[in-house]
């Protein structure tokens, strides 16, 4: 399964930390932080474990952020494929878990990428503050199930 981390700026994870979990989740690596009233996401396809604490180093370590290193279960090996994913213009998600809600339509395609195109893009598009209010956590996550953790992000810095 994927690692997802809300990680706080004062936690700096070691080379040999990153390099195991590289060993377990080598497809793709991400991370995502709000600044200055932007989110920014950063995403790469290691090709081995420096590569990746490098790319940590670079864009994660020192920042309240969240980062995300998937293990394929649907979908390519691809930046496409790669957490964060985009939900609305200002709202970034990364998800630890495995979904069956429609992954057949395209193979190609991730389970986190047909959940944001067909339950939460078309929830959120026209009311993205909606993401922030107790009553979305509450229905996503019985959708969901305990098995799947969201991180949802926008460009303030709110998180749910």
């Amino acid at each position: 399964m994927c690692l997802l981390v809300n990680q706080p700026a004062s936690t700096v994870f070691t080379e040999d930390f990153i390099a195991d979990v590289y060993s377990k989740n080598s497809d793709g690596f991400g991370v995502m932080y709000a600044e200055h009233g932007k989110i920014h996401v950063y995403k790469c396809l290691p090709t081995n474990a420096k590569d990746m604490y490098e790319f940590y180093q670079a864009h994660a370590e020192g920042r309240d952020c969240v980062w995300h290193a998937r293990m394929q279960t649907h979908g390519d090996i691809d930046m496409d494929n790669c957490h964060p994913y985009k939900v609305t213009d200002d709202i970034w998600l990364a998800h630890n878990g495995i979904l069956s809600t429609g992954n057949q339509s395209d193979k190609t395609k991730s389970d986190t990428w047909h959940y944001i195109r067909d339950y939460l893009r078309p929830m959120l598009e026209d009311n993205p503050d909606f993401a922030f209010h107790p009553s979305f956590a509450d229905i996503v996550g019985k959708h969901i199930s305990t098995s799947n953790k969201f991180v949802l992000m926008d460009n303030s810095g709110r998180m749910a």
